[in-house]
């Protein structure tokens, strides 16, 4: 479920309600990224990695890294994924901020 909705959220800015004239960030995308990243688990990370690959799923994706970073050392799936999405524009300076520290 959280899966599904993660897709369907809408990316970037947009009106909160009606009458409103200033446009705000969209969160939502977000805050589900940070649910799949915490609910990650082996059996669902090749899903994780799928969705941390698809550019349409805009910036939030940085928000899926932390469930790869954590699991880099133990799964190869995961130091793989890494090393593909090292070069992605949306998630290459988190990914190279790990090596600064």
């Amino acid at each position: 479920m959280l899966v599904e909705e993660y897709r369907k959220a809408p990316i970037g800015w947009g009106i909160k309600g009606p009458g409103d004239t200033k446009e705000f960030r969209l969160g939502a995308k977000d805050g589900l990224a940070c649910a799949l990243s915490v609910a990650v688990t082996d059996e669902t990370l090749e899903e994780l990695i799928a969705i941390a690959k698809d550019p349409k799923q805009g910036k939030s994706r940085v928000l899926l890294l932390s469930a790869l970073k954590k699991r880099r050392d133990k799964n190869p799936l995961a130091k793989q994924a890494i090393a593909e999405l090292a070069n992605d524009p949306d998630l290459k300076d988190e990914i190279a901020s790990w090596r600064k520290r």
